[in-house]
């Protein structure tokens, strides 16, 4: 369910049975159809859409992420902008690239910056592997 971000509790050092997933993309679209496709695997998560840094910076100062999932092509930025800034901000949020279209060497960068994975917008299965594999690992 997507949600305006601040109505959303704080979140720092509070354990929520619901995750919260920031996903940073400018298509609404795009995001509720990986909302759909999680919602399918039984992962009900609160959603939050970013698609300005500004946007983004200001959720992560008020809030901690279970995870950010973000695209590559941003019209005002980059995916791998926003994983440095989610690595300044949130160093230990687990981040997910998930982009229509993602060649081998942005794929690279995306690891060495940190990011959990990389998922195509066409195979939403892999979104959901890697949120999984991320929920499970900050349990």
């Amino acid at each position: 369910m997507l949600v305006n971000p601040w109505f959303l509790p704080r979140r720092r050092g509070v354990q929520m049975s619901t995750p919260l997933i920031v996903f940073v993309d400018d298509t609404i679209v795009d995001v509720e159809l990986a909302e759909i496709a999680l919602a399918k695997a039984g992962i009900m998560p609160v959603c939050v859409r970013e698609s300005s840094e500004d946007g983004l910076i200001n959720c992560l100062r008020h809030r901690t992420p279970d995870v950010i999932v973000s695209d590559l092509s941003l019209p005002s930025f980059d995916g791998l902008a926003t994983l440095r800034l989610a690595r300044s901000l949130t160093p230990g949020t687990p981040f997910i690239i998930y982009s229509g279209w993602i060649d081998d060497d942005r794929r690279r960068a995306a690891a060495a910056l940190g990011a959990l994975g990389c998922a195509d917008k066409n195979r939403p299965a892999e979104l959901v592997h890697l949120v999984k594999q991320a929920l499970q690992s900050a349990a």
